[in-house]
């Protein structure tokens, strides 16, 4: 299994999911549904790609 916490990148998705959510808690109810699911799920897809990318090798990447 491939390590990927140790990557910077994988450390900045992660913050910005965890930014994401303190955001959405802020929002408005309409805001916080409509919009903030599709951010959480956005910032979600980041981390999964970045760790589909670091299991894959090299100039070999399959899509989520």
């Amino acid at each position: 299994m491939a390590r990927y916490d140790h990557l910077p990148i994988w450390r900045d998705a992660v913050s910005l999911a965890v930014l994401l959510e303190e955001a959405v808690r802020r929002f408005p109810r309409y805001h916080k549904y409509a919009l903030g699911a599709d951010l959480r799920r956005q910032a979600y897809a980041v981390c999964r790609h970045v760790v589909v990318a670091n299991g894959e090798r090299e100039g070999r990447l399959r899509a989520v």
